[in-house]
């Protein structure tokens, strides 16, 4: 009797950890659970307009968020853009979220904001005017941006430590500006 008391007693202590580190007790206790999203827009035509929302969310206190580990986040999300009057916006907040657009073709804008840590954003427009910004806050963050053709404009402005940036612009009127704090 008492050997199985004692399995039942290591069960129900592993199903109670198992449920902690998999967020099933819900919002104040224990760990962050957030898998993350995927969302994806692809477009082809004429007068083209794409959003993503995704934003991360941590029920539980601040040490949950350990470097790599339950960090809330880990959304993807890709807009692919073929054609006319493109227009873009990625906004994201949490942790190790990636955002990704992709434009060719004639009226090019593209928005990304990010907020949290390890984030990754990546533009890459072709083609007439170009238009890109990409505003990330947090640390160790990543944004590039590539431009091809005619009237360029990039922004990249990342408000933390630890963050790399990367603009590439060819052709006509080129503008680029990097701010990092």
């Amino acid at each position: 009797m008492r050997r199985l008391s004692i399995v039942l007693l290591m069960s129900l202590i592993l199903v109670v950890g198992m449920s902690f580190m998999v967020g099933a007790m819900g919002p104040g206790f224990g760990f962050c659970c957030d898998e993350g999203d995927f969302a994806k827009i692809e477009q082809f035509g004429k007068y083209n307009d794409a959003t993503i929302v995704q934003t991360g969310q941590c029920y539980g206190p601040d040490y949950c968020l350990g470097e790599w580990f339950t960090a809330p986040g880990n959304n993807m999300a890709m807009i692919t853009q073929h054609g006319k009057g493109h227009d873009a916006v990625i906004t994201q907040t949490g942790a190790m979220n990636f955002a990704s657009v992709r434009s060719d073709g004639k009226d090019q804008e593209v928005t990304i904001r990010q907020e949290g840590r390890y984030q990754m954003a990546l533009v890459n427009s072709h083609g007439y005017r170009n238009d890109a910004r990409v505003v990330q806050k947090g640390a160790k963050n990543f944004a590039a941006i590539c431009q091809g053709g005619a009237k360029n404009d990039a922004l990249i402005r990342q408000l933390g430590t630890k963050d790399v940036a990367m603009i590439s612009q060819h052709g006509y009127r080129n503008d680029a500006t990097i701010v990092q704090h």
